[in-house]
């Protein structure tokens, strides 16, 4: 029997995050054939599912929730069907972040939401941001206005996508945001680094990350290969593999042929 030629296809998420273009250049180049959707059918049905994040956790969250994002996700995952988060993408997938939520962000980070006086929305350090509710319940969806939560240590953090535990929190780096070329502490048999080398870079720009690792492995569950970075003397979480969930804090697509390896090697999984 001939072997099969056809390339595998990759779901973008698009909820309103940038920069789609340049990950769909880059996962086509890695072999798949891409679609940018926000189509519930088509995300499901796809071979593996990117979700992309620029911008502040919170928005990311409110733009995630209007195309019922987490859920999707959920879904995939409950099937055993791949998913790759990258920057913003990949800290979404934690149980909260603290950005917005801790009264600070990064203006070259932060996504545009409306300011328009007639947007009906709430306003959030002198931005306006639209309500988004869920069409059963009629409950806001939006983070930055009703889903605030407070820890036992009196923290205030957004939810997540709840995938994996921990907090995505500010870096404690005198220079933020983190930004441009830097190592990797790889762990042996990761298969997402094949080909790449402990000397290897790849670009981060970010000022928030997940510090610590706190899920649990069994009999039942391989434990998750995590990867990590440091900035001065702020270790913080660069990368997961997680069974079918992967996850980069960096971004693939601009660390030149060192993130085409990486790309390639998550096409190559599905």
């Amino acid at each position: 029997m001939a072997q099969s030629t056809s390339r595998p296809s990759v779901a973008i998420l698009d909820y309103g995050s940038g920069n789609l273009r340049s990950a769909e250049r880059a996962i086509e180049r890695a072999g798949a054939e891409v679609t940018v959707t926000a189509d519930p059918e088509r995300v499901l049905a796809a071979d593996g599912l990117l979700v992309p994040g620029v911008g502040a956790f919170a928005a990311c969250m409110k733009g995630l929730h209007s195309v019922y994002g987490p859920r999707l996700i959920g879904q995939r995952l409950a099937g055993g069907r791949p998913v790759l988060g990258i920057c913003v993408g990949m800290q979404v997938l934690f149980d909260s972040g603290v950005e917005f939520a801790d009264g600070i962000h990064d203006e070259a980070e932060a996504l545009p939401v409306s300011d328009s006086p007639d947007s009906g929305g709430a306003t959030t350090l002198g931005r306006r941001v639209d309500v988004i509710r869920d069409p059963e319940t009629g409950r806001p969806l939006d983070p930055t206005v009703s889903s605030t939560e407070i820890s036992d240590d009196g923290v205030l953090s957004i939810p997540g996508c709840g995938e994996w535990p921990g907090t995505v929190e500010r870096l404690t780096a005198k220079v933020l945001p983190h930004m441009g070329w830097n190592t990797l502490d790889i762990p042996e048999g990761s298969r997402m680094f094949e080909g790449v080398t402990p000397d290897d870079r790849v670009y981060f720009v970010h000022s928030y990350a997940a510090q610590h690792w706190d899920m649990t492995s069994d009999d039942h569950v391989a434990p998750a290969k995590v990867t990590w970075s440091t900035l001065e003397n702020c270790r913080f979480i660069a990368a997961v593999e997680n069974g079918p969930l992967w996850a980069t804090q960096f971004h693939p697509e601009k660390s030149g042929s060192v993130g085409a390896v990486i790309l390639r090697n998550w096409v190559e999984t599905l």
